[in-house]
């Protein structure tokens, strides 16, 4: 929840980058996990279609 990448700047669960993207999923971004998860699953799907495509090509890749 409080994970933040010193070398990236990227935070949070999902590693958002940059990470104050995710305030426009909710004020409490930075400390509230359900926040940080509903971004990530947002951002799956409007990136890849949905968690499942985003895991294969993460797996094909190993990025996302």
């Amino acid at each position: 929840m409080f994970a933040l990448n010193p070398s990236s700047g990227a935070y949070g669960l999902a590693q958002a980058l940059p990470a104050g993207k995710m305030g426009d999923t909710g004020p409490d971004w930075l400390i509230n996990p359900l926040t940080q998860i509903r971004w990530a699953y947002q951002y799956m799907n409007d990136r890849y279609g949905s968690p499942n495509a985003a895991w294969a090509f993460w797996q094909a890749n190993h990025w996302y």
